[in-house]
Parts: C-alpha cells; sequence; structure tokens
C-alpha cells in the first residue's frame, strides 16, 4: 500500500510497530501501537488517514479493548486534527450484518471498528 501512494507521489507518514531500517524519499516511519499513548504530531496536515492496524488476540488477550478503543482514539486524533478523509482496512468476516452473527473474535472486533468509522460519517472500506 506504501509503494502505491509514493508511486502517486504522495507523502506518507507510517505509522509501524517496529521502524524498518532503510529510507525512501517521501515515506516516513512513527513508531506506533494501539494500546499505547501516540504522537498525534503526524496527524496535523494529514488529508487522509487509512488504519490498518490490528493486535492479535493470541498476542493480547484483553486485544478487544485495544482495537476498539484504540480505533476510537485515532477517530477522535482525526477529529481534533480534521483529517477528512479516513479509510479503514476490514474484513468480508465482518459483513454479517450483525454483531450478533460474527463467528469470530476478529469478525467481531472489525465489525465494531467499521460502526466507529460508519458513526463518524465518514468511511471507506476496503476489504481484503
Amino acid at each position: 500500500m506504501i509503494n502505491h501512494f509514493l508511486k502517486e507521489n504522495f507523502e506518507v507518514v507510517a505509522l509501524v510497530r517496529n521502524i524498518p531500517s532503510g529510507t525512501k524519499e517521501s515515506l516516513s516511519y512513527t513508531a506506533f501501537s494501539l494500546n499505547e499513548p501516540f504522537n498525534e504530531v503526524v496527524f496535523q496536515n494529514s488529508d487522509c488517514f487509512i488504519h490498518c492496524a490490528y493486535v492479535k488476540s493470541d498476542a493480547a488477550p484483553e486485544s478487544e479493548m485495544i482495537n476498539i478503543e484504540g480505533t476510537r482514539k485515532l477517530l477522535e486524533t482525526c477529529n481534533k486534527y480534521n483529517v477528512k478523509k479516513r479509510i479503514f482496512i476490514s474484513s468480508l468476516s465482518a459483513e454479517s450484518g450483525s454483531m450478533n452473527s460474527c463467528k469470530s473474535g476478529y469478525a467481531h472486533q472489525k465489525f465494531e471498528c467499521e460502526k466507529l468509522f460508519s458513526a463518524s460519517d465518514e468511511i471507506g472500506r476496503a476489504h481484503v
């Protein structure tokens, strides 16, 4: 995804768990975790925010709280800095129509995050 936007001449700031070595023109990295405070300055002057972070349940037993509350905090930060375009990378497993029909914790969490994006009236969906 990063390479696509770089080819289209966008400046990209990637929020990542581990900052990779090496550099590319128009690309910067910022350390990020859904369950830790983050540097909001990267949202200043941003035109678009693409959310594809996810904490797996086997990596953290409290993953539901981390994923849903982390998404809520990210959207609040987008509001604070007036980031107009917001895209959430979800999953077809979340397209079951209701929270009760989600067949896994993953689907349920993705569904809940979709609801947060929908509530902000600014959802862009890409399903992987």
